[in-house]
């Protein structure tokens, strides 16, 4: 799961802050994912991460707090790690290698919070607060296809291609092989796959057509 990030991180009371919102965290992403939104309540969520209902109001208010609070790290990590990729000097080639490693890494570590991200974001539950985010939730596809059109504009790719459409189309295969790897434990699941796979799209997207 991405860092959260608490002040004085040096001092005892602080490690102490941050591995309990994490335990909070972990065991709402998990209960979330697993239930929806609406099927879990705060003492389930208490009783699984093992902090006490005040303790968890405390750090976020409400249930409400807690699913907010999670989204918003995944949007934070996943425009962070974009404007990262996209502010390198890598051939957009391997930016898209990079992006697709990270990616497959965080399912790796945190499967619990990539089912949850998921998961709110596909869910059918109407709940006026995610709808609240859901542009704040399309900034990593733009960013992706600001990576896409510098490709373009490079010369790595057809010129006459759409960006946002390639961008759709590569973050359609990770969500994929994501949605694969969290539910079947794929072992495939490595850093060479992802290199397999920016090369299959980029013989389909470069000028000539021809292999890279």
């Amino acid at each position: 799961m991405p860092r959260i990030k608490s002040s004085g991180a040096t001092r005892p009371e602080a490690s102490a802050d941050h591995d309990t919102r994490a335990r909070i965290f972990r065991a709402a992403a998990q209960l979330f994912a697993d239930r929806g939104y609406n099927g879990v309540s705060m003492r389930e969520i208490s009783e699984y991460s093992g902090v006490s209902k005040p303790m968890i109001y405390y750090y976020f208010g409400s249930k409400e707090g807690i699913f907010s609070e999670l989204l918003k790290t995944g949007r934070q990590f996943a425009v962070e790690n974009l404007q990262a990729i996209l502010a390198s000097e890598l051939p957009v080639r391997d930016k898209l290698v990079e992006l697709i490693k990270t990616r497959f890494a965080m399912c790796r570590r945190h499967p619990e919070f990539v089912r949850f991200y998921f998961s709110a974001i596909l869910s059918a539950d109407q709940l006026p607060f995610i709808r609240f985010f859901t542009s704040d939730l399309l900034h990593p596809q733009e960013l992706l296809t600001k990576i896409i059109r510098d490709g373009i504009e490079a010369g790595e790719f057809n010129p006459d291609l759409d960006a946002g459409i390639i961008a759709s189309l590569v973050a359609g295969v990770q969500f994929i092989y994501i949605i694969k790897y969290l539910n079947w434990n794929n072992e495939e699941f490595t850093d060479q796959l992802a290199e397999e796979i920016v090369d299959h799209l980029m013989r389909g997207l470069s000028p000539s057509g021809r292999n890279i």
